[in-house]
């Protein structure tokens, strides 16, 4: 039961972290990456001929490189300083590899559809990338 007590309070202190809109800010740069992130995806795929895992790669690439603007500026609120893109360089690269590997062990080894597997990704990693955001690379600003 201590145990118990001691998640639900260490929970609470991260709550009492994030600002008012954080989260629905996070979820329109979420959504507006992810659209992107389909239509992309269908395009290398479906129209260019591309490799699934590495159309993925090379827009996963770029959506990330371009989403680290959207969370300084409009979700977190923080100016570009050499700590935060030092601690979102590391963070990028861990659920960059994250993201890439599930990526290629569902689309290749157990044949799921490309697209199916974007929709997993966004509802198993969202929230934690938020975290990862808020608590790591932006914490300073908490």
């Amino acid at each position: 039961m201590a145990l118990f007590a001691r998640a639900a309070a260490a929970a609470h202190r991260a709550a009492a972290l994030i600002r008012p809109g954080e989260v629905a800010r996070y979820g329109v740069t979420t959504v507006a990456g992810y659209a992107a992130l389909y239509v992309g995806a269908y395009m290398l795929i479906e129209r260019a001929r591309m490799a699934p895992h590495i159309a993925y790669m090379l827009l996963l690439t770029i959506l990330y490189a371009a989403v680290y603007v959207s969370y300084s500026r409009y979700v977190f609120r923080e100016r570009f300083t050499a700590h935060t893109v030092r601690r979102y360089i590391v963070a990028l690269a861990f659920m960059w590899a994250l993201n890439n590997v599930f990526f290629y062990v569902l689309n290749s080894v157990f044949a799921v559809h490309y697209l199916a597997v974007i929709t997993l990704n966004i509802f198993l990693f969202g929230g934690v990338r938020f975290c990862v955001q808020r608590f790591y690379v932006f914490k300073s600003s908490a």
